[in-house]
């Protein structure tokens, strides 16, 4: 079985799901889950210089926690379920406004999301009850296979891992933020710019998997001179642009 067939891994918001409660999940399940939790705790309560390497460290275990998480699409309807998460999860600039851009970025991210599972399951609507069949019948790769066979090859298996890859680190700081939101963390002001910072990675790496590129992110701005272009969409490519920052550095201290 091809390990990127969309039908073995719609990339869903399956950690956001057993995080709103939407559906019964077994006890040992619920366990991982709060160890997943308790890492996060840690991290943000921590150094924000951390923080990304700690989401990476995660997403394994993210997409195990989703593999594991499938059977229970059966007993939900997935497509109003995320709708919900997503209503639910505007109220985030609210509950903590900290949060607020950061949540702005996921919740474009999850309206993608949700369009993309309504259209899957408009032409798979058996999708949900035969997918755990299927899993039980077949090993699925590991999140570092799926990784090296994405970058050994190119097309559909790169937008097939970007669209795994988005949507577990979505999963994730949806998961961070909900619960940074309920328990009320006192968040450093680098961790709130860091889950920003990985909010909008995430989305525009789901979002590149739908062929849309950052300049149609709600949140670019076109860089408003040649230095911020340079300086924005780096890395440098020509001699002449090479000068032109160093030119722009050797004049900084006058200008202070």
């Amino acid at each position: 079985m091809h390990p990127f067939d969309q039908k073995i891994a719609p990339p869903s918001s399956w950690l956001t799901l057993i995080g709103s409660e939407l559906v019964e999940v077994p006890e040992g399940l619920s366990r991982e889950v709060e160890q997943l939790r308790k890492a996060l705790r840690k991290g943000l309560l921590g150094r924000y210089e951390e923080l990304e390497t700690l989401l990476e460290e995660l997403l394994p275990r993210v997409w195990e926690l989703r593999i594991r998480a499938l059977p229970l699409l059966a007993q939900t309807d997935l497509a109003e379920a995320l709708k919900k998460v997503e209503v639910e999860f505007s109220l985030m600039p609210q509950r903590f406004p900290a949060l607020a851009e950061a949540a702005i970025k996921l919740l474009f991210g999850l309206h993608l999301m949700t369009g993309f599972v309504e259209k899957l399951l408009a032409t798979n609507p058996e999708i949900t009850t035969k997918l755990p069949q299927r899993l039980s019948a077949d090993k699925m790769p590991t999140l570092e296979e799926i990784k090296g066979l994405a970058l050994s090859k190119s097309g559909n298996e790169v937008l097939a891992y970007n669209l795994i890859q988005g949507s577990l680190l979505m999963d994730l700081l949806f998961f961070a933020m909900d619960l940074a939101a309920d328990e009320h963390l006192p968040l450093d002001v680098g961790i709130c710019y860091e889950l920003e910072y990985q909010s909008a990675i995430a989305v525009k790496t789901y979002a590149a998997a739908f062929g849309m590129d950052k300049t149609q992110m709600p949140w670019y701005v076109p860089p408003q001179n040649t230095l911020e272009k340079i300086l924005l969409e780096g890395p440098v490519v020509s001699e002449a642009d090479v000068e032109y920052v160093h030119e722009k550095r050797a004049h900084l201290n006058t200008w202070k």
